[in-house]
């Protein structure tokens, strides 16, 4: 399951969104923000099968709870 799968450490933005159309699969993990929205709505277009995952952690009185999606 683990073959082929490739880390791009960069920044997404308009000037290069048009590089998700060369990916067969997408694993996206960031912060909410213009950058996902442009991210999302591009593999949308592009029918490109994804996973949006994240998690959140926040602290109530004295104990942490999280959400993981």
């Amino acid at each position: 399951m683990r073959r082929g799968i490739a880390a791009h450490p960069v920044n997404i933005d308009q000037t290069n969104v048009a590089q998700l159309k060369e990916m067969t699969f997408v694993f996206l993990t960031m912060d909410t923000g213009p950058a996902k929205k442009l991210i999302v709505e591009k593999l949308e277009e592009y029918d490109l099968p994804f996973i949006d995952a994240g998690m959140g952690v926040y602290r109530t009185r004295d104990e942490l709870a999280g959400i993981v999606r």
